[in-house]
């Protein structure tokens, strides 16, 4: 099984969006507040990680509630959003409109930061395993950049958008993509099935990667890029990551379960990695911000004591041992 790494050192606030994240989260304390006060738009679920049904409560963030897995030790929101009811959110919430908006104002180098390497990994993919031109089909598409990104690289390819999150955006999307909104079955099945950053989003993990068993041919492909509570930063941090909202991550399974659910939906796993660059980074950065108390003693010490490269050594260390929180994984549908 391969395993990714990345040397290169990023900082987050190369990555554009760093700096839109405050007022983002401020509008969606206010929004959840206002769209979620009405307690029968919750319901309560079975862990989306392994479908146990036995979680104890870790921790709040703005007025929902995370619980984790006594079996797997997935981290989830529960109860959680309906499904109905956080659809009409992703497309009404001040938060969620203002975010959209800014992303598409950001520049070209930032959002190739942002949607650059999933691009080439399906390029390098398609490159190396495909003879003919595939089928593509992106889960949860967000992004119309990252769509004319995909129009432009695979010319010949059929490009589809399987449940997209664009809204008002998609009128930027380039010519060419096929949307498709509903849960039925493909009439062609897809040569390659994406979905990134989606997992910690959606309602029903289970019911995706059943789907996507389905839909996908025999030797075609499942990418997926999401965020795992296994990793550095949500072990360390737990409720003091900045990243960890009930929105963005209802969802953060540990590997075991992630790996479990694309195994049980028929695939083999080839690649298994966490090629995150940040974790450290967004560890240090809390802890100046927050002040000591927030980690164990051993990370205090680390961070107030030692430097750069201790810093980056740690980093690498963790892509090796698959130990950031950022994962990536390859499977292919037998």
């Amino acid at each position: 099984m391969r395993s990714a790494i990345n040397l290169e050192h990023l900082e987050s606030s190369n990555l554009g969006a760093d700096r839109l994240y405050g007022e983002y989260v401020a509008r969606l304390e206010r929004d959840i507040s206002d769209f979620f006060s009405d307690r029968s738009r919750l319901q309560n679920v079975a862990c989306p990680g392994c479908g146990a049904g036995v979680a104890l409560p870790v921790y709040e963030k703005l007025g929902l509630t995370y619980e984790k897995c006594t079996a797997c030790g997935s981290i989830f929101v529960n109860p959680r959003p309906q499904a109905d009811f956080l659809d009409i959110f992703y497309e009404k919430s001040s938060a969620c409109r203002y975010w959209r908006s800014e992303v598409q104002n950001l520049s070209e180098t930032h959002l190739n930061h942002l949607h650059g390497p999933n691009i080439q990994w399906l390029s390098e993919l398609v490159d190396e395993r495909f003879d003919t031109t595939p089928t593509l089909l992106d889960y949860g598409s967000s992004s119309p950049y990252f769509l004319a990104r995909l129009v432009a690289t695979f010319t010949s390819s059929e490009i589809i958008s399987f449940r997209p999150q664009l809204y008002e955006c998609q009128g930027l999307s380039p010519k060419g993509i096929h949307f498709w909104s509903s849960w039925e079955d493909l009439s062609t099945k897809a040569d390659i099935i994406s979905a990134f950053h989606s997992v910690e989003r959606m309602v029903d993990c289970g019911k995706f990667m059943q789907w996507a068993g389905k839909n996908c041919r025999k030797d075609g492909f499942l990418l997926l890029t999401t965020t795992t509570c296994s990793g550095f930063e949500y072990q360390v941090l737990g409720k003091y990551a900045s990243t960890l909202n009930p929105i963005n991550r209802m969802n953060l399974l540990s590997l075991e379960a992630l790996t479990g659910l694309i195994v049980g939906a028929g695939f083999e796993i080839v690649e298994l990695s966490t090629p995150g660059r940040l974790d450290v980074e967004i560890v240090r950065t809390t802890l100046d911000r927050m002040g000591d108390g927030i980690i164990e003693p051993f990370w205090e010490y680390l961070f107030r004591h030692r430097d750069e490269h201790t810093w980056n050594n740690l980093q690498t260390f963790l892509q090796m041992n698959r130990l950031s929180s950022y994962v990536r994984i390859a499977a292919i549908r037998k």
